[in-house]
């Protein structure tokens, strides 16, 4: 290239040279001046296309190759970290499905706490009742022997007023250790406290749905909580056995709750028991036919079915269940009498 740049520099500085020989001379210079300028264009436009033929000549050569056994080993990490990755996903599944059963355990606990807390308040209440009548009972005994009774009689009244007394205490230790038992359980967490200790709940209870029977509000619960647990796991997009697993415990848990209804039933004097068992057996028999159609694809565990659940239990408890709640609170205030 500077070979090139000196030609063409000097090919106008020997045709000036011309000018100054004589004429005979003068094609002399010229000629040169021509040579050198051709020489010039010729180096330089080699020069310029050197570059641009390596350029086209490398991108036509082959790819060098690269060694098969670092590209194995690559494989070999890849395939080691994919599969690290998977454990890393099934044991975090497995944790958040042990949390959702440990959750779930807990609330069914504290329903059950709850309800065994405000039968224990009906026996005690219950215990007071019978002791305040067998006080009443004993008052009413003769202290005195008459002249007139004979000692039958006599042993008799003995045996009833020393009988008394020991009913009394034994009713007396029964209310006493109920006491103790209430100070060692403590209270149960209260409705807010337990939102503060969680997420909040697709399905939240309300004093609205209570009926006043405890056995049937801790149920009512109990099917409450389960829906809430079906709801969070549609949410966290769980696998679609555990959903299904997790309807088949909610519908198998208001089977038991139908049952327990039914023995209210039975005892209560209830007029329309007929047309509430018909109506447990529609939701029986819904049930059965949406797993099937869960079986067969045609439907599935979502949002729809959520609310469908949400709706039923709020018009299970407040359009059914309120009917029947007042048989069964006048049937224990007359065995309390």
């Amino acid at each position: 290239m500077p070979t090139a740049l000196l030609f063409l520099t000097l090919a106008p500085l020997v045709a000036l040279s011309a000018l100054a020989v004589p004429a005979p001379f003068v094609p002399v210079p010229v000629v040169l001046a021509v040579l050198f300028a051709v020489s010039g264009l010729a180096l330089a436009w080699r020069g310029l296309l050197a570059p641009l033929r390596r350029l086209a000549h490398a991108e036509d050569a082959p790819l060098p190759e690269t060694p098969t056994g670092s590209c194995s080993a690559v494989a070999e990490v890849f395939a080691a970290l994919q599969e690290r990755q998977k454990r890393q996903e099934d044991a975090y599944a497995r944790l958040l499905r042990e949390k959702e059963e440990n959750f779930q355990d807990a609330v069914e606990w504290h329903e059950k706490y709850s309800v065994a807390i405000t039968g224990q308040g009906m026996v005690r209440a219950i215990l007071d009742k019978v002791t305040e009548k067998l006080q009443s009972l004993a008052a009413r005994l003769p202290q005195e022997t008459r002249p007139e009774e004979d000692a039958h009689t006599r042993a008799c009244r003995a045996f009833m007023a020393e009988s008394l007394e020991n009913v009394l205490g034994e009713l007396t230790y029964c209310a006493k250790y109920l006491d103790q038992m209430n100070v060692f359980l403590g209270e149960t967490i209260d409705t807010e406290k337990k939102a503060e200790l969680g997420e909040q709940d697709y399905f939240q209870w309300s004093e609205s749905y209570s009926t006043g029977v405890p056995v049937i509000d801790g149920q009512h619960k109990l099917l409450l909580s389960y829906i809430n647990r079906l709801a969070r796991n549609i949410n966290q997009g769980s696998d679609p056995d555990l959903l299904l697993e997790i309807l088949d415990n909610l519908a198998g848990y208001a089977f038991t709750h139908f049952n327990t209804e039914e023995i209210f039933f039975a005892h209560s004097g209830y007029p329309d028991a007929g047309k509430h068992i018909r109506n447990h057996r529609e939701f029986k028999q819904t049930v059965a036919e949406f797993r099937q159609a869960v079986d067969e694809g045609t439907a599935h565990v979502d949002r729809h079915l959520l609310e469908f659940l949400k709706n039923w239990l709020i018009k299970h408890i407040q359009g059914m269940d309120t009917s029947y709640a007042p048989y069964v609170r006048q049937r224990a205030e007359k065995q309390e009498a």
